[in-house]
């Protein structure tokens, strides 16, 4: 997906209609936004988020899209 100027806003990778793998989303100044998995459109694994200065500001961790663990990080 992408912003209304163009900018990157989303990439996932889909298989039969579901989400499935690399998750990568995008501030508008295309800083990176949030990065995780996803398994049978399931929140799968690591998933890590970022402030708009690239920043890294919270790190969670899912099994079958239940999040099981939350580490936030200095902002």
């Amino acid at each position: 997906g992408y912003y209304e100027d163009g900018q990157l806003m989303y990439s996932v990778n889909q298989m039969n209609g579901q989400k499935e793998g690399k998750w990568l989303y995008y501030h508008p100044n295309g800083q990176k936004w949030e990065q995780g998995s996803f398994k049978s459109d399931l929140n799968e694994g690591k998933w890590k988020t970022w402030n708009e200065k690239g920043k890294k500001t919270l790190v969670r961790k899912f099994e079958k899209n239940e999040m099981v663990k939350e580490a936030k990080k200095g902002n």
